[in-house]
């Protein structure tokens, strides 16, 4: 008998969903191996690569008895026997009774900061999962119990994995279920330095919108002060008729950079622990999103993404259409060793901006070099795209900014390529927007 039938034997575990809680373990930490449950005796309930491991098992037994006053669903880092290291943790329910063991593996070569960054991304998880075992609790008589109601939380976590985490709307596809899922009226992520603010909401008056606005440049400037997570339940009418969750993003060097908030309405249940922890998971996520999709000067995406993205769209419709919209700023190596690197740093911001500003929903774009941007358009033809090269052009040359005291000039060429005939690959067809952008004559 195998572990699986071995555990409904003993009519301790059924195991339907785990799968998807070890492709979410694999989202979040694409280089961790087996996810593996184990029942409070210590008897493997269920495996992801469908064998019990005799390292994991003597893990757990160590762990079950030197570790009895740690704290539930709070993950910690061990090595086994041979020499792999895993987290583990014990799952408790709400009152801190044991519902079994959870051991993920992390590898041999793991970090101190990838140790505890695994440690600190699966909190929700592993909450999560002790509320499914929870569920599955044998009962030893029948009792009375109120009707199950599915945490969201649960459900919401689990999803994620539907998400393209890989796509350009990654991010506000999170904010759109954290919306519809989690019983929010709103959902903000904002990057200050990045000039970058993604908002999902539901269906709001100008006047809620308005009030909204200004509790989240209140948040953010308390988040920057206090670099933690900020729970308000207690609803004022008048100045914040709202139930606020809000908490840091922080990037790698561990620099407060923005914040990401929940907004729930006067009438909508508490926030609790389980929710900050789900939110703490959610800006951690964002921003490795971020890093890994978007260039950190102009917060525009990065040129292997965008050309992964663009090739994508291409394999899945042959009968792509739109343009690409080339920009280069003209003369940054002047600006650079004129007015300083900082000047030359805050001309890309600039552009970048007016870049962003100026695309609409659907549009991507990109930065592929140092001076170079590109924007895909899907439902722009040529002589559209043409008008916006122009629009962008105007507004730099009327944007010059001072430095030093003196007034540094910002001008931009742009060139436009409708997708080449019979190319089935990105690059050709920023080849193509590039060649027109240096055919263009220069300002």
């Amino acid at each position: 008998m195998n572990a699986p039938e071995a555990a409904e034997a003993k009519n301790e575990f059924v195991t339907p969903v785990y799968e998807a809680y070890a492709r979410l373990v694999k989202m979040l930490l694409p280089s961790s191996g087996c996810l593996a449950i184990y029942a409070v005796d210590g008897d493997m309930a269920w495996g992801s690569d469908g064998f019990e491991r005799p390292d994991f098992r003597a893990l757990v037994d160590d762990f079950r008895g030197r570790n009895q006053g740690l704290d539930s669903n709070q993950g910690v880092i061990r090595e086994t026997s041979t020499g792999v290291n895993a987290l583990i943790a014990r799952l408790g329910d709400a009152d801190g009774d044991a519902l079994g063991y959870v051991v993920i593996e992390l590898g041999r070569n793991s970090t101190n900061a990838g140790r505890s960054m695994a440690a600190s991304m699966t909190r929700p998880l592993l909450s999560c999962l002790a509320s499914q075992l929870s569920l599955e609790r044998p009962r030893s008589a029948p009792v009375e119990v109120p009707a199950y109601r599915e945490d969201p939380r649960l459900s919401f976590v689990l999803g994620i994995g539907e998400i393209d985490l890989n796509g350009p709307n990654a991010i506000p596809d999170l904010l759109r279920r954290c919306v519809e899922q989690l019983d929010c009226v709103s959902a903000v992520f904002c990057i200050p330095d990045l000039d970058l603010t993604e908002i999902a909401e539901k269906t709001a008056d100008a006047e809620t919108r308005a009030q909204l606005d200004t509790t989240r440049k209140h948040l953010l400037a308390w988040v920057q002060l206090n670099n933690r997570p900020m729970v308000v339940n207690r609803v004022d009418t008048v100045k914040a008729p709202y139930k606020i969750l809000s908490c840091p993003v922080v990037d790698r060097e561990g620099r407060t950079v923005g914040l990401i908030a929940l907004f729930r309405g006067s009438d909508s249940v508490n926030f609790e622990l389980d929710d900050v922890r789900v939110i703490e998971f959610l800006s951690r996520q964002a921003m490795v999103l971020l890093s890994e999709r978007q260039d950190p000067v102009s917060g525009l995406m990065i040129g292997s993404a965008f050309e992964r993205l663009l090739d994508e769209r291409l394999a899945a419709s042959p009968a792509a259409k739109g343009t690409l919209l080339y920009v280069d700023i003209n003369q940054l190596k002047n600006i650079n060793q004129s007015f300083g690197y900082s000047a030359g740093d805050e001309a890309i911001l600039r552009t970048a901006q007016l870049i962003r500003r100026s695309l609409i929903a659907g549009e991507i774009g990109c930065r592929l070099s140092a001076d170079r941007f590109v924007a895909y358009l899907p439902e722009r033809d040529v002589d559209s795209a043409i008008m916006l090269g122009a629009e962008l052009a105007k507004s730099a040359e009327a944007l010059g900014y001072a430095s030093a005291g003196k007034r540094v000039p910002l001008s931009l060429r742009f060139g436009v390529a409708g997708l080449p005939e019979n190319t089935a690959e990105s690059r050709h067809w920023i080849a193509a927007a590039e060649l027109s952008c240096q055919e263009a004559p220069t300002p």
